[in-house]
């Protein structure tokens, strides 16, 4: 096991045979197995202790989700991407591959703040403070809950998408996924 002596931790995520933290500062660390480069060290060699994304040392992530990309998020709301592109997982319009994070564009979130995301096999969903939440990547198995994948054998969409289809004036207060299983707590009817 790997100690973090440098900086102290308030979050942790594991994904496929890979993990990040993230410092009380903002810093983004990555390390294990790096066959798509989701460490975003802009290689794909394995990398063995805990280790700065230097790509975004200028920016203070608040929170970040890894299964075989990662996705981050900053105290200013902007969603950064790295890793395995396949099926438009990383929402950045294509299905490529990247080594170092890139930014997706404000303008997909409709220009809201994104507050919280999280990441699953094949997709991700992001919470905007305002109560929207996006998704993007495959939702084959019904995973993004966007309704027209219902529609259409092997579904994905490789820009987020606002998510429609929650009860109408109730706001969600959190999400959580476990390989394409996601779950999206919504407040009651009485608060």
């Amino acid at each position: 096991m790997t100690s973090l002596p440098f900086t102290d931790i308030v979050y942790i995520d594991a994904g496929h045979s890979f993990a990040l933290a993230v410092s009380q500062e903002g810093e983004l660390l990555t390390f294990g197995a790096n066959k798509d480069g989701q460490l975003g060290h802009g290689h794909k060699d394995s990398v063995l202790s805990p280790t700065p994304v230097e790509g975004l040392s200028s920016q203070h992530i608040n929170k970040a989700h890894c299964r075989c990309f990662t996705v981050a998020v900053t105290d200013a709301g902007l969603v950064y991407t790295v890793g395995n592109g396949t099926l438009g997982r990383l929402g950045l319009g294509d299905s490529k591959d990247t080594t170092k994070p890139k930014k997706i564009p404000a303008s997909s979130f409709n220009k809201e703040k994104v507050i919280d995301v999280i990441a699953g096999t094949t997709m991700a969903h992001a919470l905007t403070d305002t109560g929207p939440v996006y998704v993007w990547g495959s939702g084959n198995s019904g995973q993004t809950g966007l309704l027209e994948a219902r529609r259409i054998r092997n579904f994905a969409t490789e820009k987020p998408k606002k998510l429609e289809a929650l009860p109408k004036n109730r706001e969600v207060k959190a999400l959580a996924c476990s390989g394409d299983h996601v779950l999206l707590i919504v407040e009651s009817e009485n608060e």
